[in-house]
């Protein structure tokens, strides 16, 4: 419905996108789209480990599920 509302434009750019989906800007972005994402997490559970009781039956895999706030950091992340 939006490429129905949409124009064309009266410029066309004299560079052609990207051929392949390995072309070296397209990988560094991704990496580092990826690079950032895992630190921001790893940031984030690193911040939540010391509000974490270990003693608690809801961390084990067997046991019922119980929201803490390590769950609820990665839910909303």
């Amino acid at each position: 419905m939006m490429l129905s509302f949409s124009k064309p434009l009266k410029k066309l750019y004299k560079e052609r996108p990207p051929t392949s989906i390995f072309h070296w800007s397209l990988v560094v972005s991704v990496s580092v789209q990826f690079i950032t994402h895992l630190s921001v997490l790893i940031y984030f559970v690193n911040l939540c480990e010391p509000f974490i009781d270990r003693n608690d039956e809801s961390l084990a895999h067997d046991s019922e599920f119980k929201p803490n706030l390590k769950n609820s950091v990665m839910f909303i992340y």
